[in-house]
């Protein structure tokens, strides 16, 4: 099918370009890498290794690159179709067939580098790129949004407002594990496109089951309440986040992830800024409507409602931004900033970065203090993470230049399915006495992360195996 070549009379070359660069204004190599160690890569792997690899998610059939784009294209265009995104366009079932042969085909196009595009679209945002590929063939508007999960944002939002009025009386630690539980309130109702991966719908927090507004809002709290004190400590670092955030001066800046948990996080940084009134916060939320996420749009929005009146008058005052120049994408690529937010990063003390594809992503290796927050209830989270995603233990990690996981660089020789190191594992090697004392010898974490991740690298040896004691 070369509709999407014939029909714009654009060469292949300047479709994938059209396609990839979703970043108007991208920040230019040299702020990328004051942001990223020199060994950050993406987490877990490119859309276009599904050609040659085997999968990596249990269950996928192993049928190549081609066969399992057009599947994940056929499936958003039903999707799209569903909930009326597709204005204006009525496809036929052998339409829908031709669409998805030209969308699988254009993800093979290479770009003006001579990579093809499939070869740098991380697994996490593929469904990014594929709506991109379905924007500029129907509607010839390669940035042309489509709005598919009105039913969950909306649902969510107003539930999850409801349910923050009544938790006043938390205490902040409370607050951030409820934060974090919040991204798995809704997924009886939500896109398994936005996981990127397999989960398992039982064990999260439903809110399709009621039958109105109140019993939503008592069945989600009750939920919440019975797992406040499930989590491991190892992957639960709330004594760091106290010391870097809420005792001492400080800049966050946040990355929020799907509009209910949003809600939560902006509750718990409020009360977290009445607390520490020298902490300043900075929310750059996704540049656009990508799914669930919550946009500048969205955010600005809830900002509006008189929950959030104190945020109100820390923005008037200048404690709060909230960033109109966000990532274009569901998951956070650092690599794929804009100018204005990677100015924003590097103005940080800390960041807070939310979502699992968020940390698939972005993990591998941050010069900035970083805490990454999720849920572990996704089979990538639990290959990642280290723990079994049927128990969806929240997980707030520290990630300060030694990667908070690594692996998945030789699928055809892994035996297993966890990373080569876990979240688990990463966390118990930097937490150790000797970690601190050779920090401290080599001149801090930064420079002892390389000494690690170039031995690691060098020799195929997972970075937590590395013996301190012979770099």
């Amino acid at each position: 099918m070369s509709i999407i070549v014939n029909r714009y009379g654009l060469p292949k070359r300047e479709i994938a370009h059209l396609i990839f660069s979703n970043e108007s204004n991208k920040a230019d190599d040299s702020l990328i890498q004051r942001i990223v160690m020199p060994f950050h890569q993406n987490g877990t792997f490119f859309i276009g290794e599904r050609a040659n690899n085997p999968p990596y998610i249990r269950g996928e059939k192993n049928e190549g690159f081609l066969p399992w784009a057009r599947e994940v294209t056929l499936q958003d265009l039903e999707l799209l179709e569903m909930s009326k995104e597709l204005s204006g366009i009525s496809l036929s079932e052998g339409d829908r067939v031709l669409v998805a042969d030209a969308v699988a085909n254009s993800l093979t196009y290479s770009d003006v580098d001579g990579v093809p595009i499939a070869d740098k679209i991380p697994n996490q945002n593929y469904i990014d790129y594929v709506r991109r590929s379905i924007g500029l063939l129907l509607f010839n508007d390669v940035n042309k949004e489509f709005d598919s999960e009105k039913e969950y944002n909306s649902l969510g939002r107003a539930v999850v407002l409801s349910v923050v009025e009544k938790l006043e009386k938390e205490k902040l630690e409370n607050l951030m594990v409820y934060a974090i539980l919040a991204g798995v309130i809704g997924l009886d109702i939500k896109c398994s496109f936005c996981a990127a991966s397999t989960f398992d719908r039982k064990g999260s927090i439903w809110l399709g089951c009621y039958d109105s507004h109140d019993s939503a809002v008592e069945g989600v709290i009750l939920d919440l309440r019975r797992r406040i004190s499930q989590f491991d400590t190892l992957l639960f670092d709330w004594n760091k986040y106290h010391s870097l955030v809420l005792e001492n001066p400080c800049m966050l800046t946040f990355f929020p992830d799907d509009i209910p948990e949003t809600i939560f996080d902006l509750y718990q940084l409020q009360k977290q800024m009445l607390f520490n009134p020298q902490l300043r916060v900075q929310v750059i939320p996704r540049g656009g409507r990508f799914h669930n996420d919550a946009s500048f749009e969205d955010t600005m929005g809830l900002l509006d409602e008189p929950i959030f009146s104190d945020l109100g008058r820390f923005m008037n005052e200048g404690r709060l931004v909230v960033s109109p120049h966000g990532p274009k994408n569901g998951g956070l690529d650092l690599t794929k900033l804009s100018r204005e937010a990677a100015e924003l990063v590097l103005a940080s003390d800390v960041l807070y970065i939310k979502g699992s594809r968020s940390y698939e992503l972005a993990a591998t290796g941050i010069r900035i203090p970083t805490f990454f927050a999720q849920t572990v209830s996704r089979e990538f989270s639990e290959s990642v993470i280290g723990v079994d995603a049927n128990k969806m233990l929240p997980a707030l990690q520290y990630v300060h230049a030694f990667p908070g996981f690594w692996g998945f660089r030789n699928r055809n020789n892994n035996e297993g399915w966890t990373s080569d190191m876990t979240a688990i594992q990463s966390s118990r090697f930097i937490q150790s006495a000797p970690f601190a004392r050779y920090a401290d010898q080599y001149g801090g974490v930064d420079a002892l992360s390389l000494r690690i991740m170039d031995r690691s690298i060098q020799e195929g040896i997972p970075p937590h195996l590395i013996e301190l004691c012979i770099l």
